[in-house]
């Protein structure tokens, strides 16, 4: 996909709540094409975690991402995390939720902080 594709969709995706990697909220965040593959989507003051891939992996860019939304006071959900996902999640101080069968790994800035 070339850049000026990515760009054209970030502006309309970004109204939906996608954030792609390299738009400017990805950026002040550390979620740039060249550490991750994938989306973050935002519903309210929560960012969801799906389907994102680390480019390298073992080099702390997930928790970097993690730490990055934390300090800028966000809610963090991760659903139906990887094995790997959910250990990074749980050593973070992320709570295991199961719902519909579905299992999700929460961060509650306003409680946590």
């Amino acid at each position: 996909m070339k850049n000026d594709t990515i760009l054209h969709i970030t502006k309309k995706e970004i109204e939906r709540g996608c954030i792609p990697p390299d738009c400017d909220f990805a950026k002040e965040i550390g979620f740039t094409s060249d550490k991750f593959s994938g989306y973050l989507w935002k519903r309210g003051n929560a960012i969801l975690v799906s389907l994102i891939i680390s480019r390298e992996e073992r080099r702390g860019n997930f928790l970097h991402l993690l730490n990055a939304l934390k300090e800028k006071g966000c809610d963090i959900v991760v659903p139906n995390p990887s094995s790997r996902m959910a250990l990074i999640c749980d050593r973070f101080g992320m709570e295991l939720i199961q719902h519909k069968g579905e299992e999700y790994m929460f961060y509650n800035n306003k409680i946590k902080k």
